[in-house]
């Protein structure tokens, strides 16, 4: 599901917590019975109608919590999550699997590190995130001060503050679903990614947008 090597360092977290071996997810019996509870959620309501009716919305069930699994173990792997978030996410897919859009989708409603979407975001709550990820993760080679006039500016985060915020308004003006949860967690990503070693590439050798993953980055 994701093209990520199997030894690349920032997987260890994942292969825990989301069941990735190298892009796939493990068939074990944690995610058999998760794909079991959810299906089951939409096919019991077909226990009283035909045989045939309740093999057809059975097996729809599954298909719908088969997607959800590998939505799931993505969100797992893309964001932070609190512990509330944890005890969320795994409702929320569900819901959002068997449902549609038609209910909340997970990063609507269930806060992760970084990104609570029920909460206010005062001016500077990016800046000071990406402050307390740089000073947790100290590293000489990217130092979180700005630069002085004519030197290569070191902070690895703080010319792009401005684009990553009007980026994250932008998308969410269009309708673009989840846009500022994408945003920031992909900055905040970088961020950290760079300040453990395992992004090289600079701000301005790198378009840091929405998309950004800091799984993948280049050691």
């Amino acid at each position: 599901m994701l093209a990520v090597p199997a030894d690349h360092p920032s997987l260890d977290e994942v292969r825990e917590i989301g069941g990735h071996w190298d892009g796939t997810i493990e068939d074990t019996a944690g995610t058999r019975v998760w794909v079991q509870q959810c299906a089951r959620q939409l096919a019991d309501n077909a226990l009283e109608s035909s045989d045939a009716v309740y093999g057809a919305v059975s097996a729809q069930a599954v298909h719908a919590c088969m997607g959800g699994l590998t939505h799931l173990a993505e969100l797992f792997a893309r964001y932070w999550w609190t512990e509330a978030g944890v005890g969320c996410l795994s409702d929320a897919v569900t819901t959002h699997s068997l449902h549609g859009d038609n209910r909340s989708r997970p990063l609507a409603v269930c806060p992760s590190i970084g990104y609570d979407p029920a909460a206010p975001r005062p001016l500077g709550w990016l800046a000071q995130r990406c402050a307390e990820i740089a000073a947790a993760h100290p590293n000489p080679k990217y130092p979180s001060v700005a630069a002085q006039p004519g030197q290569p500016l070191p902070s690895c985060w703080e010319p792009l503050l401005a684009i990553i915020e009007a980026h994250a308004a932008e998308s969410a003006e269009i309708g673009l679903p989840d846009s500022p949860h994408d945003c920031y967690h992909a900055f905040l990503g970088y961020v950290w990614a760079r300040q453990t070693d395992r992004e090289s590439r600079p701000p301005n050798d790198l378009a840091i947008g929405c998309h950004y993953r800091a799984f993948e980055a280049i050691p």
